[in-house]
């Protein structure tokens, strides 16, 4: 079978590598290990930027996170406490106060207040910074306004229940720093009130970070922080056995249980909230070769008709994939099948609906009554550095669609070219992940109708559109009663998942491993923050 030819020669590849790193010192620079002057996390990729509003991506936020900081912060238990803002409430049904810290400073000496409050949304919302992808985040502000130096209240227009999560998301920044030396400098040099001050960025080499001694909080317990993009699996596990690195983040799942036993090293294991999905082109009408802004769909032969406009494609696809069998085998039975996008603790999550169940036979006569009874050629985009084992699982799942007769070309690509080929629209299908419990900024961004600019549909590639989706996802994000809010997610979620507009298949496990003398909570948001972890003596 195909995907376990691919399992054998990835766990070759692995071993073979883990050697020849092992083996030699020219992976671990000697100026930047040997002297063990830094605690060292390891990530599967590097930042993509480091502006706080440029990126809405995990691991590019888990490390920006060491530098800002927020109005109210996302706890390790999911729960929403005080930051830079000490309270926070609604006063009538469209209006909230939010009172600040006090005499707290930005890593330049600049205060942090009111304006810079509101300047740092407003900037989130786009005002000097058209790049932000934190706008959806903000689409329930209508006006900010100011009542003295730490309290300032912000109107939504209309009834929004859920602004205290969506502002949660916004880091602070010092606007005025920024437009003195610009939006690009700012991306590499940047400047926050969080625990640790930057220091210098090596590009796809290492980030470095010093304590900030005055941060509101105390100073943090770790002083010098380096942050290193480790793409190679078995080179992060090889840092971590040699003792060149203390925390891994993205550990594989075959190297997961053997790392588990030498008494060495601790290793956690959490199912977080990010759900691998495979989405498809909704939109175009034919296959052919690839123009941006174009009117064909390049993974599809030239002048055939797009299959994936059809919903017996999309439930034959979702019967021909075998999520258990893909957990077990490429993900070394790690991860669980997921049903939505979001996780199952998620605020108007779903439970009565089921997933399609894997039945080859149903898709193959899907296909047959769809008019393709021989199947048809296609390709299936994918990164293969973004996500747990990624590029396995790519090949895994073009196996299976296949066998059925979808006759299915992997495309497995560094993220740093997928996603802006995903962006371009140069798909047919493509599996990516999306890692949130926020049930409105998921479907703006992932099932509203894509309107560019604006921030809606901003991972809707496919381009899937439903009017009536559109109302009703704006009514129920202004439903004050929570029985009745809950219930509009549910009718939500029941249309998007009969029209398959996106097709989730397994909630992504990670696993954790850091020297014994090492300890940390596991957050279901995927998140390592240095300010969270103890050294025990």
């Amino acid at each position: 079978m195909v995907y376990y030819k691919v399992l054998r020669e990835n766990f070759s590849l692995i071993f073979l590598l883990l050697f020849i790193f092992l083996s030699s010192s020219c992976f671990f620079p000697s100026n930047s290990f040997s002297a063990k002057k830094y605690f060292v996390i390891a990530f599967q990729g590097d930042a993509a930027t480091l502006d706080a509003h440029g990126r809405n991506e995990t691991t590019t936020i888990s490390i920006q996170s060491h530098i800002y900081d927020t109005l109210i912060f996302n706890d390790i238990d999911g729960s929403y406490k005080p930051s830079l803002a000490t309270s926070w409430k609604p006063i009538n049904r469209t209006e909230w106060i939010f009172k600040l810290r006090k005499n707290v400073k930005f890593h330049n000496g600049d205060p942090f207040d009111s304006q810079v409050a509101i300047d740092s949304i407003l900037r989130a919302k786009g005002r000097g910074f058209k790049k932000s992808q934190m706008k959806h985040y903000t689409k329930g502000i209508k006006k900010l306004s100011i009542i003295d130096k730490y309290t300032f209240k912000i109107d939504t227009g209309k009834p929004w229940p859920s602004l205290p999560s969506e502002i949660a998301s916004i880091r602070m920044v010092p606007v005025s720093h920024i437009k003195k030396v610009g939006n690009a400098k700012f991306a590499r040099f940047p400047v926050g009130t969080g625990a640790y001050k930057f220091v210098k960025w090596i590009k796809d080499d290492y980030i470095e970070l010093i304590a900030n001694e005055s941060w509101w909080k105390g100073p943090p317990k770790i002083k010098n922080v380096r942050i290193r993009p480790i793409p190679v699996n078995a080179a992060r596990t090889a840092g971590l056995l040699s003792g060149e690195i203390d925390v891994v983040w993205g550990v594989a799942p075959v190297d997961g249980a053997k790392l588990a036993k030498n008494k060495n090293l601790n290793v956690f294991k959490t199912i977080t909230q990010r759900t691998i999905y495979l989405t498809f082109d909704q939109w175009r009408q034919k296959g052919g070769t690839f123009k941006k802004g174009g009117k064909y769909s390049p993974g599809i032969e030239a002048g055939k008709p797009n299959p994936f406009l059809q919903l017996k494609i999309r439930k034959a696809i979702s019967h021909a994939i075998n999520v258990p069998e893909l957990l077990q085998t490429v993900m070394h039975n790690s991860g669980k099948p997921a049903t939505l996008l979001n996780p199952p603790f998620a605020f108007g999550y779903n439970k009565k609906i089921k997933r399609l169940t894997y039945n080859p036979s149903r898709a193959k006569q899907l296909l047959k009554e769809a008019g393709f009874p021989n199947g048809f050629k296609t390709r299936l985009d994918c990164p293969n550095d973004r996500y747990i084992n990624d590029g396995p699982m790519c090949l895994a799942i073009a196996g299976m669609l296949t066998k059925v007769g979808i006759k299915t070309t992997p495309n497995p690509r560094p993220k740093a070219v997928f996603f802006k080929k995903m962006s371009a629209g140069d798909h047919s299908m493509y599996m990516a992940g999306w890692g949130t419990d926020q049930i409105f900024p998921t479907f703006s961004a992932a099932f509203h109708t894509r309107i560019p600019g604006k921030g809606f549909g901003r991972i809707n590639r496919g381009r899937y559109s439903n009017k009536w989706l559109d109302k009703h996802m704006m009514e129920a994000a202004v439903e004050m009663d929570n029985d009745k809010r809950r219930k509009m997610w549910e009718k939500a979620w029941k249309t998007v998942m009969d029209d398959i507009a996106f097709l989730p298949l397994y909630q992504q496990a990670v696993i954790i491993a850091t020297q014994k003398n090492v300890h940390l909570v596991p957050r279901v948001n995927e998140w390592v923050l240095a300010q969270e972890i103890s050294i025990k003596k």
